[in-house]
């Protein structure tokens, strides 16, 4: 059911930017102010307003209108502002011309602005460096907000597009391309929308990166790259350069902490618990390390200078 607006009275000065036309007692009006459509009845002092357009030059009403169309708005001299509606600017501008024909267009640019749709793809957990990531997912959503208009998604791989959708759909969307990186890499999607008549593109990026492996564990001394790799193994992980906190069970071995060479030296490493300092109780050293796709790759070696029998023993490591 169409929405109905009530006024004071009903002439051509009330509905200045509007043709009327008569027919069968019922007045008919026609906007002749910008492209597309709108039109309405009056009966009985109300107004019916249908179609797809703004329209301004509106008079003269009790209340501001509400009207039944895609971006049907109204905007214009004696509408008043209504204060009961949730304002939907989630912050205030600086520094910005907000602009309006009057005191109400205004409040309205301020208090309910366009609110244009976004776009955002899902982010990606790190590879393991030696590795292909192949058949590479792109997941996200676009969220409508006030927007009617969209087109062309593009997904793009280090900013070269590699597929596109013309015709795309709000909410979420999933494309699996067919490329493969071994290395950081950026992917993005991109997206053009209408923006209330004032076309732009907006897009969301995520970059995807590789590390190597790091090991730790416990173990006889001095042992090689090789026998790292392989004793290690359960205790690999792919992580990003930063703290890391483990457990040990000594049973009468060394302890060793294995880190990427590129990531630099430790500063310290500490026994969170009680924070005693135990980086004089280890040496370091670099050995090679074969990554996954057997290519050497230096690591520094952290082991511990003494034998040791403690069993859930926490140590931090820190850059």
């Amino acid at each position: 059911m169409p929405n109905y607006i009530r006024t004071k009275q009903i002439d051509q000065q009330d509905l200045s930017g509007f043709l009327i036309d008569t027919i069968s007692n019922q007045s008919y009006l026609i906007s002749s102010l910008a492209s597309g459509s709108a039109s309405g009845i009056i009966l009985n002092e109300t107004v019916l307003l249908t179609g797809n357009q703004t329209i301004s030059g509106i008079k003269n009403f009790t209340s501001r209108p509400k009207f039944n169309g895609t971006n049907l708005v109204a905007e214009g001299e004696g509408t008043n502002f209504n204060g009961a509606r949730v304002i939907k600017r989630t912050s205030f501008p600086y520094n910005e011309i907000i602009g309006g024909n009057d005191v109400t267009g205004f409040l309205n640019n301020l208090f309910f602005p366009f609110i244009p749709a976004t776009l955002n793809l899902n982010s990606y957990s790190i590879k393991e460096l030696g590795t292909t990531f192949s058949s590479i997912p792109f997941q996200g959503i676009i969220t409508q907000n006030d927007e009617t208009i969209i087109t062309n998604l593009q997904f793009l791989k280090d900013n070269i597009v590699i597929y596109t959708t013309p015709s795309p759909s709000f909410g979420s969307f999933s494309y699996t391309s067919n490329a493969s990186s071994t290395s950081a890499t950026v992917l993005s999607v991109r997206l053009t929308i209408d923006n209330n008549n004032q076309p732009s593109t907006i897009s969301s990026s995520q970059q995807v990166n590789f590390e190597a492996p790091i090991y730790y564990g416990v173990g006889a001394e001095n042992l090689n790259g090789t026998n790292i790799k392989s004793l290690f193994l359960s205790n690999k992980s792919v992580e990003s350069k930063s703290n890391k906190t483990r457990t040990f069970n000594t049973d009468d071995q060394k302890i060793y902490f294995v880190i990427p060479k590129s990531w630099g030296l430790l500063t310290s490493i500490i026994d969170p618990g009680s924070n005693l300092p135990y980086t004089d109780a280890f040496t370091y050293r670099t050995e090679i390390i074969k990554l996954a796709d057997n290519s050497n790759y230096e690591y520094y070696v952290y082991e511990s200078n003494d034998k040791s029998s403690v069993n859930n023993f926490d140590l931090t490591f820190n850059f």
